[in-house]
């Protein structure tokens, strides 16, 4: 099921509650946390026998030190290169430095000379990186810098304890040295660092552990969420045994003009892909031609143009006769400069969902249509013209940027990227970590739009809709990436589509005489 993130503020509110209002003791969480640790370096390590644990002075340190000590109990070879003095390490930290030096863990490293850790990186099979976690704000300083230089630059394989050390775990930043993780074991639940870059390159393979937080009575806090192939599974429309075209979705696609076909093509035959039964490409007139050249299963309806090859204002109505007949519609991709149409298509169009895409996002710029807006799909540059804010500083902040944008038009707003965020109409967040640097290539963004209009189409609500086409344009651009790497196009992923919704519908369960799979 999804994943619940939180900032690291919320996460210190979290175990607060659960120390003082339910009574956990904080020593019985840290204990929890470590032996959560030692059982991940036994699944995914089980070769290790000589691991060392670097630790800071605070809770993140004393997790590691009962990592050490547990880790020695099962017969290992663990040590603890200690970052601070012995004396200035406290509370719960302390108690485990004690109860590790009682196990015979050796405590190493009171005068900080780094040839000496460079000399335990070396001999190490695993080092456990408990230096900072996910608290840490700006550069890590003095010891714990340069003990964080050495991990980075050791190679050894390193499993981080919450989150890798000198990464912000409210942004995912890194202003200084910072550890490059294989694992991270994320305590109780992911934190937004987890998911941002550079923090999500950095954190490598990420499990959430349980801790031993209770549950029930829990304190709320902002909906967000890292979507996970099961919630897709579990929206994943079926097919019932006797389906016909028109009754898994009839998508129509508003797109292309002169010079900027090919997003048309992705945008249909994404779609088609993604299993809608029937789609219709409205496109200008003296494009049509060349488009059925191309495109064998969609059909094509010509609309008036300008004499630039762009749809005119008074194709809106037949486009709108178009919508009529239809679920829903996916409209901007390669569309143009094409204002009179838009504003003249969305005044009137019917209520039916809409996905707004690529050059179809300038019909923002009429502020009486924000009510008639369902879901927008800008990348930071399309959408700091929305907000009238440099590109820069959307990527500064590009979870509070896509909120303003939805507070702003009112509508749910995929904002494209790594990660993408898809930001509902009532504030609530859902993250995308699929998909692969090999998609940064033309035409990507046009394969999501035709993705999200098929699930729109098949009934799927707009918010999810957003999220579940986001999972799987990803998904299905990894499957590609393998075979292809970085000479990926647009249309390989569009190709991977099927493949990967095998993955989402097998073992479904559908009513009789359903069939899951697309």
């Amino acid at each position: 099921m999804a994943q619940p993130i939180l900032t690291a503020q919320e996460m210190q509110a979290l175990d607060r509650w659960a120390i003082d209002d339910e009574g956990v003791p904080s020593l019985t969480l840290m204990e929890s946390a470590g032996r959560a640790i030692a059982n991940s370096v036994a699944r995914s390590y089980p070769e290790a026998h000589r691991v060392l644990a670097i630790v800071g002075k605070g809770n993140n340190g004393g997790d590691g030190l009962v990592v050490a000590r547990l880790l020695r109990e099962q017969g290992l070879e663990a040590r603890v290169w200690m970052i601070p003095p012995e004396e200035e390490v406290s509370g719960n930290a302390e108690v485990n430095l004690h109860r590790a030096k009682k196990s015979g863990v050796p405590i190493l490293a009171a005068d900080h000379e780094l040839p000496s850790l460079e000399e335990e990186l070396a001999a190490a099979d695993l080092v456990i990186d408990a230096v900072f976690g996910t608290g840490l704000r700006g550069a890590p300083r003095g010891a714990a810098e340069a003990a964080i230089g050495a991990i980075r630059q050791s190679g050894r394989p390193v499993l981080a304890v919450d989150g890798p050390s000198g990464v912000e775990g409210d942004t995912g930043r890194a202003g200084g040295e910072y550890v490059r993780a294989d694992l991270t074991v994320a305590l109780a639940h992911l934190k937004v660092g987890h998911l941002m870059h550079p923090g999500r390159s950095l954190a490598g393979e990420i499990e959430v552990a349980d801790i031993g937080i209770p549950k029930r009575g829990a304190p709320s806090f902002p909906r967000r969420y890292r979507i996970e192939e099961g919630d897709l599974r579990d929206r994943w429309p079926g097919r019932p045994a006797d389906c016909h075209k028109g009754s898994v979705g009839r998508l129509l696609v508003l797109a292309g003009s002169r010079g900027m076909l090919g997003a048309a093509c992705l945008a249909a035959e994404a779609a088609m892909r993604t299993g809608a039964g029937y789609v219709v490409l409205a496109a200008p007139s003296g494009a049509i031609d060349i488009l059925a050249g191309k495109l064998l299963e969609v059909v094509l309806r010509p609309l008036p143009q300008t004499e630039n090859g762009v749809l005119c204002p008074t194709a809106a109505s037949e486009a709108i006769e178009l919508a009529n007949r239809t679920d829903a519609v996916a409209i901007g991709p390669g569309l143009g400069a094409a204002d009179g149409f838009l504003q003249a298509f969305f005044e009137s169009r019917p209520a039916i969902p809409c996905v707004i895409d690529a050059d179809g996002l300038r019909a923002i710029d009429h502020v009486s249509l924000h009510a008639k807006l369902d879901l927008l799909t800008p990348h930071a540059g399309e959408l700091g013209r929305i907000l009238g804010k440099p590109r820069e500083e959307i990527e500064a902040d590009l979870l509070g940027a896509a909120n303003e944008a939805r507070a702003k038009v009112g509508a749910t707003v995929l904002l494209k990227g790594s990660p993408t965020l898809v930001c509902g109409p009532t504030g609530e967040l859902f993250i995308s970590d699929t998909g692969n640097p090999a998609m940064a290539t033309a035409g990507c963004g046009d394969v999501l739009t035709g993705v999200i209009g098929a699930l729109l189409a098949a009934g799927v609500e707009a918010t999810a809709a957003a999220w579940m086409g986001a999972w799987l344009h990803g998904r299905a651009g990894d499957r590609a990436a393998v075979r292809l790497g970085n000479g990926l196009l647009a249309r390989d992923v569009t190709d991977a589509i099927p493949a990967a919704m095998r993955e989402i519908t097998a073992g479904m369960r559908q009513p009789p005489g359903e069939i899951g799979g697309q």
